[in-house]
């Protein structure tokens, strides 16, 4: 039974380190993150490879674009993503 649930514990761990949200700054930079929350302002995200646990912030007048893994939606914060990820 202890075997089972440590395969079981490995399996959901190596799930959850590959489905990730992509956040596109305005220069550029790709940030593999999972989004807690977006509101008006601000993103606020962890980063999968820090254990810590730690929680981030970003302003989203910085941000291109979201592109959520789970649910296939994006977040366009800038009004030209759209054109340009349609090209």
């Amino acid at each position: 039974m202890r075997k089972l649930f440590v395969i079981v514990s490995l399996l959901f761990c190596t799930y959850l380190a590959f489905s990730q949200d992509v956040i596109t700054l305005k220069n550029g930079d790709k940030l593999k993150v999972k989004i807690l929350q977006v509101d008006k302002k601000k993103v606020t995200y962890t980063k999968p490879e820090d254990t810590t646990g730690k929680i981030y912030t970003l302003n989203l007048s910085k941000v291109f674009i979201i592109i959520f893994e789970k649910q296939n939606e994006k977040y366009e914060h800038n009004p030209k993503a759209a054109e340009i990820l349609n090209q």
